[in-house]
């Protein structure tokens, strides 16, 4: 069983750094072909995504994981009814956020982009959104029946074809944060397509019936960490949306370019979970996961301390080289935002799943009671002092809800390894 573990962090872990290493070089190097108030805008466009994939995707497909491998893992090819159910909950939230952008899209525009367009922007935005929940539900097809080289397969066709129509965008198009968002809505739905092809003729789309039962199991076991996921996916973006209102464009510019470098960590931690989701529960029940908690969080620490040394030492002449002059002030805010990046990046690959497999309401608690204390902060700093202010409160707010969740965590391990574990509703 280690073995195999190995082989699926491995492939997985391959594809997800293939795919994330050239999304990250192509979103820096969009800093040259757009000012900052316009990489503002699409700072928050892909802060807009990563939240709507977060706080209704990941819910949902925890949630189904929950229920189709609460026995072990899933044996056949065919679809299960609470899969088909979850997509089809995901697509009826997205026409609902259609319908609200098609109404109120350009007063939201002026809001937070200061100016028109906002419908257009919103609209894209949410398309690419929903075709974005249906690629991660037939990633999580393969994932929950461990073949994880499919899973990395998908992973690389999707990123590859958002980078060549991006890059096709900024060398023969005209570079806007709109066209670019466009490029995050096509590549999905391309992969939806041929995805749909083979739930026709191999995983049995049209034989299996997703009921109303089926969707209200979905729900009701995606409800907490809908909840949780909800509350604290919109407290770790707060900084971004905040600074969109209460400061100018420039500003979110700059900052997003630093967040952009400065959270590379969070996303090599969210690139291994994939491979432990569906091995958590199977591993609570045999008495087995303390031991992998143990360990891999051994690593984790080692590698976090080394990444922390270079970070705050390399960034300066290294970010020198790549980001233009206008960006500057982005790299003093990498400096100060590596700590907290790397401290929320160590309980991406294991401990965020477990959490909300377990205790589905603890980061709702964490997040809670540190949303009133960050919105404070923000309101009396960001107006006066903009992007660094928002990188000083991110980065001990990230601290903080590390050094809580990890501690809470170890404790439940433990009890997982005791003859009759009081853990969870599976």
């Amino acid at each position: 069983m280690r073995g195999r573990l190995h082989h699926d962090i491995l492939s997985v872990g391959s594809a997800k750094l293939l795919s994330g290493t050239v999304s990250f070089l192509i979103r820096i190097y969009t800093v040259r072909f757009l000012a900052p108030a316009g990489y503002g805008a699409l700072s928050l466009g892909l802060n807009c995504l990563t939240l709507f994939d977060a706080l209704i995707g990941t819910a949902l497909d925890l949630g189904t994981m929950g229920l189709i491998t609460a026995t072990g893992a899933c044996e056949g090819a065919q679809i299960r009814p609470q899969e088909k159910a979850s997509i089809r909950l995901k697509l009826t939230m997205a026409a609902a956020l259609l319908l609200f952008f098609a109404v109120a899209g350009e007063w939201m525009g002026y809001r937070f982009l200061h100016g028109p367009g906002g419908r257009g922007f919103f609209l894209v935005l949410t398309a690419g959104g929903a075709c974005i929940l249906v690629v991660r539900s037939v990633q999580l097809y393969f994932q929950a029946r461990l073949r994880f080289r499919v899973f990395a397969g998908i992973d690389v066709a999707h990123t590859s074809l958002r980078v060549l129509l991006v890059g096709f965008v900024l060398f023969h198009g005209a570079p806007s944060a709109v066209s670019i968002l466009a490029c995050f809505a096509i590549a999905p739905a391309a992969i939806v397509t041929v995805s749909f092809v083979y739930g026709k003729l191999v995983a049995g789309w049209s034989q299996v019936r997703a009921r109303w039962p089926d969707a209200r199991d979905v729900l009701r076991k995606s409800g907490p960490i809908l909840a949780s996921f909800g509350v604290s996916s919109i407290v770790s973006r707060m900084d971004v949306f905040l600074l969109a209102l209460w400061s100018d464009p420039v500003q979110l510019g700059l900052y997003g370019a630093a967040l952009t470098i400065a959270t590379v960590p969070e996303v090599l931690g969210v690139y291994l979970a994939p491979v432990f989701l569906p091995r958590i529960l199977p591993a609570c029940r045999s008495g087995h996961f303390l031991g992998l908690f143990r360990r891999l969080h051994l690593l984790i620490g080692l590698a976090v301390g080394a990444l922390l040394v270079i970070g705050l030492f390399a960034a300066r002449p290294v970010l020198s080289m790549v980001l233009p002059a206008k960006y500057s002030l982005s790299i003093d805010l990498v400096r100060i935002l590596i700590p907290g990046t790397l401290a929320a990046a160590s309980f991406f690959p294991l401990t965020l799943n477990f959490m909300m497999l377990t205790r589905p309401r603890s980061f709702l608690i964490v997040d809670s009671i540190a949303a009133p204390l960050l919105a404070v902060a923000y309101f009396v700093f960001l107006p006066a002092h903009g992007a660094v202010a928002a990188a000083w409160i991110t980065c001990f707010y990230r601290i903080a809800k590390a050094a809580a969740v990890q501690t809470w965590a170890y404790a439940l391990a433990r009890r997982t390894g005791e003859p009759a574990p009081a853990m969870v509703t599976p």
